[in-house]
């Protein structure tokens, strides 16, 4: 649906109506006549003469209806793509926001096929974990400093594996 103002009121009209307005236009070419064929065939307001003569040139000239195609945001050039790259390669923990402000550029990393992306726990953690967690970190401390065990060793950012076999891959969002 489109919509027209006419005097303070919003009139919407569908492409029926548009199709109709501007096939009455090319026969007749009158806009008053389209109107009067308007009001007689739909029982409701009429386009105003503007918006009656901007579909039947816009058919002419394009022989569609339907919306032009947005152009959308204007092309980054090669060499401002580049300053970002090199930007993001220096300090990759750097900010979209901060990196477009110091360069002057629109924020963007979608050319540069890079994705910005953050870990969030997402299991709650109790007040009597906090005590837990230090003992861990002072026995694999302790255990570090024996040999071979770091051989033994194995961190894994895809799951979270329990003696008992059960593997949990929902403690962590990407």
């Amino acid at each position: 649906m489109f919509s027209v103002t006419t005097y303070g009121a919003v009139m919407a009209f569908s492409k029926q109506d548009k199709a109709f307005c501007v096939l009455q236009f090319a026969k007749t070419e009158s806009w008053t006549c389209v109107q009067h064929a308007f009001r007689r065939k739909f029982k409701k307001e009429a386009p105003e003469r503007k918006s009656i003569v901007r579909w039947h040139a816009k058919f002419v000239k394009d022989g569609c209806l339907c919306p032009s195609k947005r152009t959308g945001r204007p092309s980054t050039s090669e060499d401002a793509v580049e300053q970002v790259r090199t930007a993001f390669q220096r300090s990759p923990r750097k900010s979209v926001r901060k990196a477009s402000r110091e360069l002057q550029l629109a924020p963007s990393r979608k050319r540069l096929q890079m994705v910005p992306y953050k870990l969030k726990l997402v299991q709650k953690l109790k007040d009597t974990d906090k005590p837990l967690r230090c003992d861990f970190c002072i026995a694999m401390q302790e255990k570090l400093e024996d040999n071979g065990f770091d051989d033994r060793l194995g961190f894994s950012d895809e799951a979270t594996f329990h003696l008992n076999g059960k593997v949990n891959k929902h403690n962590t969002r990407i």
